[in-house]
């Protein structure tokens, strides 16, 4: 090959390259600044959480008490409100009230004249600065309560009622696997970060049950409903410095209304694979192409479907019942583009086998066809919605 023979590669074409490179650099960088971002906002829910066995100021047990101590917790849910499942968090208004008890602080009632000891706001706050206290904390809290008043009573034997109204914005990891037949377990998260199980340990008698609960119009959020009873788990968590710490978790149980979500998602799939399936196997004088050009646009319309449902619902899982249906809805149309390309392709039908046969077949197929896909469609919402129910 002669050297003229090579064509030299016009200057435009080099200016596209380079600008080409271009884009592609600053939509990467674009890209990692995004991803950065949303992983430092991501960590910054996270740089609250409370680390058993980690206390920078640890306060002695004290003598008098017999260890290990415990805890009485009951709480009180007023509100329920900004379920953002986005961040991973839900905002609350509870009344907390932690009880022990502590013989030096024990009192002859006559003599004081009065049978507690009763301290509000500030008072109750400076009280508390003064005694030893057990140093209970919300793990879940993200960041610094919107609100928090104190609450103390001191009843002659040296008990002691710790009141707490707190609101604030608490962290929760939302399940979303079975979107929208789902059910949020919102906890709130009791920790004994100062002392191991073998100081403090929690508890939760009938009396605590019976002062707790979850008040009727509490939940405020469209598209929920809540359980008036709350659930509380006694547990353990492993500290850093491999001891073990007492930990109260309270849960508000709470259900998502799905009728507000399947028509979005379940009408347009029903005409994206309806209106294609009825021209293919019933419309009578369709052509060929016609039918393969009605299930192209099916494909093209289902993606589209698909992308818009990521785009409005970005932290469902592959898993969840929206996807195995659009899965599923695929998984037909592929069927269904052999079933055209074979048995209702003229070229290609009469050549499988006799004419009588291949019409038997595709008259059953007319029928079997969109049974099959509402079958299968019914076992996977049953499921789910039996999930739900129960």
């Amino acid at each position: 090959m002669s050297w003229k023979s090579i064509k030299p590669v016009p200057i435009h074409a080099h200016k596209m390259n380079i600008a080409f490179l271009r884009q592609l650099c600053l939509g990467f960088l674009i890209s990692l600044i995004v991803w950065v971002g949303s992983s430092q906002a991501n960590q910054g829910l996270v740089a609250t959480s409370v680390q058993p066995g980690r206390n920078p100021s640890p306060i002695s047990f004290p003598a008098q008490l017999a260890a290990p101590l415990n805890v009485g917790v009951s709480m009180v849910v007023h509100k329920v409100s900004k379920l953002n499942e986005s961040d991973g968090s839900f905002n609350a208004l509870i009344d907390l009230v932690l009880r022990w008890n502590d013989p030096s602080l024990a009192y002859e009632p006559i003599k004081e004249g009065t049978d507690r000891k009763q301290f509000n706001g500030s008072d109750a706050t400076a009280f508390l600065s003064q005694i030893w206290t057990p140093g209970i904390t919300v793990a879940n809290l993200a960041g610094d309560a919107e609100l928090r008043e104190d609450g103390v009573m001191v009843y002659p034997d040296g008990t002691i009622n710790y009141n707490q109204r707190i609101s604030g914005t608490f962290r929760h990891n939302y399940d979303l696997s079975n979107f929208p037949f789902d059910k949020q377990g919102l906890p709130i998260d009791l920790l004994s970060g100062r002392y191991d199980v073998n100081k403090v340990v929690f508890v939760h008698d009938q009396a605590d049950v019976d002062s707790s609960g979850l008040r009727s119009d509490g939940i405020q959020l469209p598209g929920w409903k809540a359980k008036k009873d709350l659930e509380f788990n006694i547990s353990r968590e492993l500290g850093w410095d491999k001891s073990y710490y007492s930990k109260l978790e309270t849960i508000i149980t709470t259900k998502r209304n799905s009728k507000s979500h399947l028509p979005g998602v379940y009408f347009p799939f029903t005409l994206i694979m309806l209106v294609p399936t009825v021209l293919s196997l019933w419309a009578k004088g369709l052509k060929f192409e016609d039918s393969l050009n009605a299930w192209a646009g099916s494909i093209l319309t289902l993606l589209a479907l698909v992308f818009t449902v990521a785009i409005q619902y970005p932290l469902l899982q592959p898993d969840n019942i929206f996807y195995a249906t659009f899965w599923t809805g695929f998984a037909f149309q592929l069927i269904m583009l052999l079933v055209v390309g074979t048995l209702y392709n003229p070229a290609v039908k009469y050549k499988l086998g006799d004419r009588y046969v291949v019409e038997e077949v595709s008259s059953v197929l007319r029928w079997m066809m969109p049974l099959g896909l509402l079958v299968v469609l019914g076992r996977m919402l049953t499921l789910s919605i039996y999930a739900y129910a129960s």
